[in-house]
């Protein structure tokens, strides 16, 4: 998953002749509420018989976050 900064979220909380890189904080927060929600769909009855569910962040050249996501299912 990777952010993205035309999000609603992040471009209605910027001033005028900011971008995303100026608010980093905003923009790390935004990208944390959807990774949470992205868990959340997988730890749902639809996917059920999940082992675990290992994450990782890492940053972009350009500063916005993104994540590798590993689920392991079980039988």
């Amino acid at each position: 998953m990777t952010t993205n900064p035309n999000w609603p979220e992040i471009k209605e909380k910027l001033l005028p002749g900011q971008t995303a890189a100026d608010r980093l904080v905003l923009v790390c927060c935004a990208f944390k509420g959807r990774m949470d929600k992205l868990i959340d769909f997988f730890k749902s009855k639809r996917f059920s018989g999940i082992v675990y569910i290992i994450s990782m962040v890492e940053f972009q050249m350009r500063g916005l976050p993104y994540t590798h996501i590993l689920l392991k299912v079980g039988p």
